[in-house]
């Protein structure tokens, strides 16, 4: 991903000039990050003898992606057990993360229950936000040395 925009903002500079090639590389990291913060997957796997449902998130949960994982919640039978796997969830925002914790109080009124682990998914919303602030540091840091 990253090489790739490297070498084609390199060659752009090279063929076109600075100006042109800076604007191809920005365009390409924009596309690069509209997709990654726009990719979720959730999948779902129901046990009608256990009475259980288990939700698989993969990728990054973010307001764009709000509208899918409101809908499969609210596809999901009342009463059910219901277990949400995170270990493939890259990214979680504030938004989805309340829309987990509200909708675990609505869903516990129908008598069913959500199984989630609480503590890993703040520290995923957490521990990304610290990331983005050291690399937002980093890149001050260095456009000041330049």
């Amino acid at each position: 991903g990253e090489v790739v925009i490297y070498f084609v903002t390199i060659i752009m500079i090279v063929t076109t000039n600075l100006l042109e090639g800076v604007l191809v590389g920005l365009g390409l990291s924009l596309i690069k990050l509209l997709y990654a913060f726009s990719h979720l997957e959730v999948r779902k796997e129901e046990n009608a003898a256990d009475n259980r449902v288990d939700l698989y998130l993969k990728g990054s949960a973010t307001l764009i992606r709000l509208p899918k994982l409101a809908a499969e919640l609210e596809q999901l039978k009342p009463g059910a057990n219901v277990h949400v796997h995170i270990e493939e969830l890259d990214y979680i925002d504030h938004a989805c993360l309340d829309l987990l914790s509200n909708w675990d109080r609505q869903y516990a009124a129908t008598g069913g229950s959500l199984t989630i682990e609480w503590d890993e998914l703040s520290n995923k919303y957490h521990q990304r936000r610290v990331s983005n602030m050291r690399a937002a540091r980093q890149a001050a840091a260095a456009a000041a040395k330049a």
